[in-house]
């Protein structure tokens, strides 16, 4: 739980939700939400409009296990707000602005 930074991994831990904020995504041209590593089948859900609760989903992945990605542009708001499911283990999480699609 908490802010992330563009650029930067964090490990996440195993607690089911998490819930992070991102900032200043309406400033860039695209934004892209990375997850990969560790056991478990996590699933990412972003909104720009509050945190995401079922209703104001603007992007979200649930693939199988922890490969997720999520890319968005065009953010009308300041901030985006991420909930991250699945009780995940050892998996990490990346947020990059203006770069690295979803491949």
């Amino acid at each position: 739980n908490g802010r992330l930074a563009a650029d930067e991994t964090i490990c996440l831990g195993s607690q089911e939700p998490m819930w992070f904020s991102l900032e200043n995504v309406s400033g860039q041209q695209s934004v892209v939400i990375k997850t990969a590593h560790g056991s478990g089948d996590l699933g990412l859900e972003y909104s720009n409009a509050g945190w995401p609760n079922g209703t104001n989903v603007d992007a979200s992945s649930f693939n199988q296990g922890n490969q997720e990605c999520i890319e968005i542009s065009a953010q009308s708001e300041y901030w985006g707000y991420l909930k991250v499911s699945g009780s995940p283990t050892g998996a990490a999480l990346k947020v990059s602005y203006n770069k690295d699609g979803c491949r």
